[in-house]
């Protein structure tokens, strides 16, 4: 889960479940920049090459193309 201020406009939101990883994006507008919010759960049956190979596709599944904050 993502939590926002109500002010803080959010410009998209994505969940993606694949391989032991889930992930939530929330893309929002903050001081005049667009910043990408990307909380991944990891599930302990999770291989760390899973969840390098997850982080590095990515792009593939989000539009990161700005300042990332990884949780």
């Amino acid at each position: 889960m993502i939590l926002v201020k109500k002010h803080v406009p959010i410009l998209e939101h994505i969940h993606i479940e694949e391989k032991n990883v889930e992930a939530v994006l929330a893309n929002v507008f903050l001081h005049e920049t667009e910043v990408a919010i990307l909380n991944l759960y990891v599930s302990p049956h999770a291989t760390f090459s899973i969840i390098v190979d997850f982080i590095s596709n990515a792009s593939g599944h989000f539009n990161l193309n700005g300042p990332i904050v990884l949780v």
